[in-house]
């Protein structure tokens, strides 16, 4: 599993800023519905991190990297960051979810390491699909987008507005696949 994602993450390592930022905003958009179909409940915190998503993508883009220390402090705020973790599945895709936002937010302070967490929590994710689904192909259609992702990335030397907006389109239908491996956790 090991390789799984090193090869990734060596690539993105050698890859501008941004164009880091544009694969997390990716990898935590595909993993949003295992945060936000979870916590219907709590609007205050779906519209933080649909927010926050939203922001990955505009610093893609070129925006400046604004409020991250508030941003931080906000998602701190968040119960799955301070719970006990994997107390139970759904419990478990939440943390996941946020812990990817905070991965996110590592990459665009400059932390090389964030995307190659963001990376490893992503699989971790959809390992626990599979295992909690007796499925076997969460991770490994996870593993060929983020191959996809960066070939994507590649054809540029910095990520134009545009094609930040086609991997967001791309990435939101794939999120339709988490979304549903999570309605299968949920039955």
């Amino acid at each position: 599993m090991v390789d799984d994602w090193a090869s990734a993450a060596k690539e993105l390592s050698g890859l501008s800023a941004r164009h880091r930022v544009a694969f997390v905003a990716a990898t935590v958009q595909r993993g949003a519905p295992a945060f936000t179909d979870l916590i219907r409940r709590r609007r205050a915190d779906h519209e933080f991190f649909a927010e926050t998503v939203g922001f990955l993508w505009a610093v893609a883009a070129g925006a400046e990297a604004t409020a991250i220390p508030a941003r931080r402090a906000r998602l701190n705020k968040f119960k799955e960051m301070r719970a006990k973790p994997e107390a139970d599945d759904e419990r478990f895709f939440a943390e996941q979810a946020v812990f990817l936002l905070d991965y996110a937010l590592d990459t665009v302070e400059g932390d090389r390491d964030g995307a190659t967490s963001t990376i490893k929590c992503a699989l971790h994710m959809m390992d626990g699909f599979d295992q909690d689904l007796g499925e076997d192909d969460n991770y490994d259609r996870e593993l060929g987008v983020q191959e996809r992702v960066l070939q994507e990335l590649r054809l540029s030397a910095i990520p134009s507005a545009d094609e930040v907006s086609e991997l967001r389109c791309q990435a939101l239908l794939d999120a339709e696949l988490t979304r549903a491996a999570v309605r299968r956790v949920l039955r």
